[in-house]
């Protein structure tokens, strides 16, 4: 084989190695760093799942709970954007709190149900921010 080709295909996989580490620290580098303080995950867990609108027809399950800025999950108009935040989605069948205007001229007919909820708490103290149905 050509000692060329060789020196190639080396170079080739060790700058594709030296990429996978760049964007691994990099990717590290970017996650927010949290204060202590805070309540834990599973804390963050159980006070969602106690929300009025995470209440489902069907079981609940947990999509993901991360903690972050608000700004990475939504907003909250009485809330600043770097405010630290958990955010819990569950997947379930989540019903609306209402089913629209009334309508005059025959019944008013239901969305159906939601498929997740999302609830957003404070970080320190797991007061309730904010939520979602979608």
């Amino acid at each position: 084989m050509n000692r060329r080709v060789v020196y190639v295909g080396v170079a080739a996989a060790a700058v594709v190695i030296l990429l996978a580490i760049a964007v691994g620290v990099f990717s590290h580098a970017t996650e927010t760093a949290l204060p202590p303080g805070g309540i834990s995950r599973d804390q963050a867990i159980r006070m969602a799942s106690h929300q009025g609108m995470a209440q489902s027809t069907t079981p609940t399950e947990v999509s993901w709970a991360k903690a972050g800025p608000l700004s990475q999950f939504g907003r909250d108009p009485y809330s600043s954007p770097n405010r630290l935040v958990w955010a819990i989605t569950f997947t379930g069948s989540f019903g609306w709190a209402s089913c629209g205007p009334y309508n005059p001229n025959g019944p008013t007919r239901c969305p159906l149900p939601a498929h997740h909820a999302t609830v957003i708490l404070d970080y320190f103290s797991g007061a309730f921010v904010n939520g979602s149905l979608y």
